[in-house]
């Protein structure tokens, strides 16, 4: 199968699909492969607040994709209280949290760091 397409005013260009779709799959991830979970935890990984599967969840949650990744390579605490990683420790504390909740806390948290960041001026 052939398209032609038109660029800009008399310019077409043909692009053969047959030879444009062995490409695309290829691409596709093998059948086995899963999308890592990234953990949300206290300080000393004690406490499971949140975990997902999703970065869009991390960034509906007010986490820059960067900022986290971050967090993960380097080890460091998100607000000086958060750990974040890629592996499950079976002997947090888990606690079921609603996304609104640990929304909500996050949020009081970056008030309160940015709160006593003034005071300390």
């Amino acid at each position: 199968m052939v398209l032609t397409m038109k660029l800009g005013g008399a310019f077409k260009k043909q692009l053969d699909i047959d030879s444009i779709v062995p490409l695309i799959s290829k691409e596709q991830k093998p059948k086995n492969w899963k999308r890592p979970c990234y953990y949300m935890y206290n300080r000393d990984q004690s406490i499971l607040y949140y975990s997902s599967q999703n970065l869009s969840d991390y960034g509906l949650l007010g986490l820059h994709f960067i900022t986290l990744k971050t967090h993960l390579k380097n080890r460091t605490y998100y607000l000086g209280k958060y750990s974040f990683s890629k592996k499950f420790i079976e002997s947090a504390r888990l606690l079921n949290m609603s996304f609104r909740y640990v929304d909500a806390m996050l949020n009081k948290d970056r008030v309160n760091l940015k709160f006593n960041k003034n005071n300390n001026k």
